[in-house]
């Protein structure tokens, strides 16, 4: 609020106007012949003059902010600077992950319907059992953007290896294609054959005499079919699977997470040096689009 010249004449006159002319000597404000005292002074005095002039001043200058400060507003009004939101990092997020050796089947888990009620909420990769997140329950409501597997092998260096798949659009099964494959460690995974190439794979059971043999390959990305010969890629060995010489386990534990060491896929049957056994094949999904 302005201070005016008028109010502190104002205010002069109810300080020295209710005191005797005796009192008024006594004040820190009497000064013979200024406008206090009535008939001592017949006019406003010089300093009461510059007083004035500078209040004058100063209320001029305070309408030319509040001026200033106005036409700020409009053009403020007209112009809004809004403030960018922040940035909300693009992370890849755990929802699957097979634990190779622990006789525990990974593809029941998977293709269940629902993920089973006393799975662990946040896992590590590193640690015990496989592991399912409830995203996969309502997979096609997530916007998934993008999908990773990595195959990781601790010992006796670690090792990691991923393959990415464009997932947009896809369900639970049908992120894991060659039409959305991206990325991968096999520079000819993209442009060979490939006899399979699901998550589903190959299943099934032989009987050869009294023997019962097991077809369980999931995740299975393979060139040929062929136990004599069987070029492939990546596959998840989810039984006991003894079909061909190449996947029988000494020990019969599974399942057994088997991929192509070299840059393109390996003979499971002739080279078995460049066949590499993963400790842990995890699936992980992005939502944004970075």
């Amino acid at each position: 609020m302005a201070i005016t010249a008028q109010r502190i004449i104002l205010l002069v006159i109810c300080l020295c106007g209710h005191h005797t002319a005796a009192q008024r000597t006594t004040l820190p404000c009497y000064q013979p012949g200024s406008c206090c005292w009535g008939a001592e002074s017949s006019g406003v005095n010089a300093d009461t003059v510059g007083l004035q002039r500078r209040l004058a001043n100063l209320e001029a200058r305070q309408a030319q902010v509040e001026a200033r400060q106005a036409q700020l507003e409009v053009k403020q009004a007209e112009n809004p600077v809004s403030c960018p939101e922040p940035e909300i990092p693009c992370e890849w997020k755990l929802v699957f992950k097979i634990v190779s050796n622990v006789n525990e089947r990974s593809h029941p888990l998977w293709s269940a319907a629902d993920t089973p009620s006393d799975m662990p909420g946040d896992p590590e990769v590193a640690g015990q059992g496989h592991y399912r997140s409830r995203d996969v329950d309502v997979w096609e409501t997530l916007n998934v953007t993008q999908v990773k597997v990595s195959l990781y092998t601790f010992s006796p260096n670690m090792e990691t290896r991923d393959i990415i798949f464009n997932g947009t659009g896809s369900d639970k099964n049908s992120w894991f294609s060659k039409d959305r494959l991206v990325s991968s460690p096999w520079t000819d995974l993209k442009t060979a054959t490939t006899d399979f190439f699901s998550i589903d794979g190959d299943w099934h059971y032989a009987m050869y005499g009294s023997t019962t043999r097991i077809f369980d390959r999931r995740f299975h990305i393979a060139l040929t079919n062929n136990c004599a010969s069987e070029r492939g890629w990546l596959t998840v060995l989810d039984q006991n699977s003894n079909f061909c010489t190449w996947e029988r386990s000494e020990d019969g534990r599974y399942p057994r997470i088997v991929y192509s060491k070299l840059p393109g896929s390996v003979d499971y049957s002739q080279d078995s040096a460049n066949v590499g056994m993963a400790d842990v094949m995890a699936i992980f999904i992005k939502t944004c689009d970075n």
